[in-house]
């Protein structure tokens, strides 16, 4: 298997990342469910969410100890980086969580330069 780009693209061109975290606190989620509505409030002023993303980003926690920020993005979307990498700037310093890697949703798998800790 060769080189492969990230992320993977759906048939109609579109893809799904996300800013996976693992959890250290119960309160954890919350906070960082606070502080994305709080950033996507403020950045939806500046930025035509619509045009980058099927829906605005979100926080998933699929087991209680690890939650992730999903982008889906529409297959035009030329921001997403820009942005997710303003959602880490609003995450990172949060209580409670700790920032393991970016991912690409279609394929599962981690971007290998962006793990910061073990899965």
């Amino acid at each position: 298997m060769g080189s492969s780009l990230f992320p993977a693209k759906r048939a109609d061109g579109s893809f799904s990342v996300a800013i996976r975290y693992s959890v250290q606190r119960s309160d954890g989620v919350q906070t960082a469910q606070d502080r994305l509505r709080v950033w996507t409030e403020h950045k939806a002023t500046h930025v035509d969410m619509d045009r980058e993303f099927v829906r605005a980003p979100f926080v998933d926690a699929p087991d209680p100890s690890t939650m992730q920020v999903i982008f889906d993005c529409r297959p035009s979307a030329v921001l997403w980086k820009g942005l997710m990498i303003e959602v880490v700037n609003q995450l990172d310093s949060a209580e409670g969580i700790r920032r393991i890697g970016f991912w690409d949703l279609i394929t599962n798998l981690a971007h290998p330069a962006s793990t910061v800790g073990a899965v």
